[in-house]
């Protein structure tokens, strides 16, 4: 009876699909056994890259630690505490930062490990510039004694 059914369904509908609760067998087409419960790819793009709530978060979060570091230069560099020196390097490892993100916004998403090493370089420049900020080399120099 099985083998009338399956060859009655091969014949009527090329691409009919059965349905096993464990195994997907597609009639016609090319022939191949799909284990689970058809395709994964949407759940796995997901898994991979977040849901569109997590990707805004992350596409935020980063915009909003880019701006609070631009915010803190420019503080440093009026402050006297950045030299120029200091400036234009912390100022070449943010644009690093931003040629980062736009090559890894180039499909849109930001995936978990691009993520992640959008925060360690973030993460990284922030320590720069606390450490610029903090090293005592201020940009009036000679006022103190030190030249």
């Amino acid at each position: 009876m099985l083998k009338k059914v399956m060859l009655a369904a091969v014949m009527l509908a090329p691409t009919f699909a059965f349905a096993a609760p464990d195994i997907v067998i597609r009639v016609g087409g090319p022939t191949h056994v799909q284990y689970g419960h058809g395709d994964h790819g949407d759940y796995r793009h997901r898994e991979y890259y977040g849901n569109r709530s997590e990707q805004r978060q992350r596409i935020h979060w980063v915009n909003v630690e880019q701006e609070r570091q631009h915010d803190r230069l420019i503080q440093g560099l009026r402050s006297g505490e950045l030299t120029p020196r200091e400036a234009d390097r912390l100022r070449d490892e943010q644009a690093r930062i931003r040629e980062m993100e736009r090559r890894y916004l180039a499909d849109g998403y930001f995936n978990y490990r691009e993520f992640a090493n959008m925060q360690d370089a973030l993460r990284d420049s922030s320590r720069h510039i606390l450490a610029e900020k903090s090293d005592r080399q201020d940009r009036d120099y000679r006022y103190y004694g030190r030249g």
